[in-house]
């Protein structure tokens, strides 16, 4: 069952990384840390057990796949006042 989950979530995080405009997410860990994406070049989701993703400062970050547990997508208020 995990494997199956995780799956979902990997393609998930896959697909937001993929949208064009890009939008902001956040990937946080069942332990409580979390990563901000802010740009689809920095993240790369692949077929292994990690998740990487590198931040403003170069440092590479290997998220366990099986760890994440939330992703959050930054919505900015003004572009949903435009939409609607």
């Amino acid at each position: 069952m995990a494997a199956i989950l995780t799956t979902m979530i990997l393609e998930e995080i896959r697909s937001q990384s993929r949208l064009r405009p890009f939008i902001p997410f956040t990937l946080r860990l069942s332990d409580g840390r979390s990563f901000r994406v802010h740009h689809p070049d920095y993240i790369f989701v692949g077929h292994g057990p990690f998740v990487i993703i590198e931040n403003d400062q170069g440092l590479t970050n290997y998220l366990p796949s099986l760890q994440i547990s939330v992703m959050t997508v930054e919505v900015d208020p003004a572009a949903l006042a435009v939409a609607a």
